[in-house]
């Protein structure tokens, strides 16, 4: 389970969940829809601030 924690915390696995995220915005139904933008959003910028090990 170590391994699964790891790859959750790398940039490119947090910002690749903030697309997919943001790509199923219009399949929720629209009073979550705010709620899965800000999980998006969170994901996204989770993927910015984090380096990528692969780019050292």
């Amino acid at each position: 389970m170590g391994w699964l924690r790891n790859r959750f915390g790398e940039a490119s696995t947090l910002a690749g969940l903030g697309v997919l995220f943001a790509v199923g915005i219009p399949l929720v139904p629209p009073q979550y829809q705010l709620l899965v933008q800000g999980i998006a959003a969170a994901l996204g910028l989770g993927g910015v601030v984090r380096a990528d090990p692969g780019n050292r």
